[in-house]
């Protein structure tokens, strides 16, 4: 039987490489390779394509802006988010090639400014939920995780004119101060220069206040304005609202700082919001009303606009040092035994004030309809001052 002889190219070398060879080829082609890609081969899918305007499938989005980031990621090593259609995976110092995969197969992208890198992607409604997500790199699993999108409850999912976010801040010291913030923010808010910030007491309210907002700014009836509520520790509300509550005085002051140094420098460098007093407004009810009338009266903070529903007569609220840039919104309910003297002394000071008073006592769902009405005095110059305040 004739042995079998290799077939040769017209150099005399055989075209049936040998064993050695075909390795040493696969190992020079793998140096050649990305590891981005070494880590595609390994989940053993292939990298999702880009998205463009007649995507139906899984893409990949361009990763968030540094503005965007920071709000979402919180500092945290890695951090998994939602927002509508899209799903965004942030880590913090990751190793270089670090990929997403294996439902969803893409490398995460550096944010210049930041220490993250991020995966975006545009997920289709009809895809099913949770997402199996695995972060890798050099061949290990850095995250394993089934990650269910938290489901938006029927006020968030009625913002139309922007969107809320939450956010944990903290004042280190003898005082210490760890708080939620909750912020409604609206599109495109950064570019309007007519924008406002309203720094809000008692901040579990803010959402009821941003669907109010949101539907006035849609309407065009209100400037973008930005909401930080910032939330109340009910065993430290009094303390930290009135410096004439007995014992309150170092209380009111950590507080005052913790919304001079970290709220407002917060929403000020991280998400836009205006430094100047006649684009900053107070807002508060009842001990908050009287911390919204302090708090914009400080030199260290000015702001010249306020909110103030049924604010109670108490020392915070006769120190309040307003002056005469100062708008001031003053609501009570007609069945309060209150707020008649704070109502005079406020119209008789230099500041420009306008009244409102509604059928009910101090309750929530006074407020409620009085935070109405001053968003419609916000949006508007058409208004006396020291006046009752009614609808243009």
């Amino acid at each position: 039987m004739r042995a079998k002889i290799p077939l040769t190219d017209v150099r005399g070398h055989s075209k049936r490489p040998r064993r050695r060879q075909l390795v040493a080829m696969a190992f020079g082609l793998m140096l050649l390779v990305p590891e981005a890609h070494r880590a595609e081969a390994a989940a053993g899918s292939e990298i999702l394509p880009a998205c463009t305007t007649t995507s139906l499938q899984a893409c990949r989005l361009p990763s968030p802006s540094a503005e965007m980031l920071e709000p979402r990621t919180k500092g945290h090593a890695i951090a998994i988010w939602m927002e509508d259609d899209r799903l965004h995976v942030a880590m913090r110092d990751p190793p270089d090639g670090t990929m997403l995969c294996c439902q969803f197969t893409l490398p995460l992208e550096r944010v210049p400014g930041t220490r993250y890198a991020v995966a975006a992607v545009w997920v289709p409604k009809e895809v099913p939920r949770p997402f199996d997500l695995k972060l890798m790199a050099g061949g290990k699993t850095l995250l394993q995780q089934v990650w269910h999108p938290p489901t938006l409850g029927a006020a968030e999912k009625a913002l139309v004119a922007g969107s809320m976010l939450n956010v944990e801040l903290g004042l280190s010291g003898p005082h210490s101060i760890q708080r939620r913030i909750s912020i409604y923010l609206p599109h495109s808010y950064r570019t309007d220069p007519r924008r406002y910030v309203l720094y809000l007491a008692d901040g579990q309210a803010a959402m009821s206040l941003a669907l109010k907002a949101d539907e006035l700014i849609k309407r065009g009836w209100l400037p973008p304005l930005m909401i930080v509520g910032i939330w109340n520790d009910p065993a430290l509300r009094d303390a930290e609202y009135l410096p004439g509550f007995e014992g309150g005085r170092q209380a009111f002051a950590a507080h005052k700082r913790f919304v001079q140094e970290t709220v407002t420098t917060y929403a000020e460098s991280e998400l836009g919001a205006p430094s100047i007093p006649q684009q900053r407004i107070f807002a508060g009810a009842s001990n908050g009303a009287a911390w919204a009338l302090a708090m914009a009266s400080d030199a260290n903070l000015p702001a010249d606009r306020v909110i103030a529903l049924s604010p109670l007569w108490t020392p915070i609220t006769r120190q309040a040092a307003l002056r005469s840039t100062h708008r001031v919104f003053v609501g009570a309910g007609e069945a309060e035994p209150g707020p008649e003297p704070i109502l005079r002394a406020l119209v008789a000071g230099p500041a420009c004030v306008c009244a409102k008073t509604m059928p009910g006592g101090h309750s929530p769902e006074v407020w409620s309809k009085l935070y109405e009405e001053a968003l419609l005095w916000l949006g508007t110059n058409n208004y006396k001052c020291n006046s009752l305040w009614t609808r243009p």
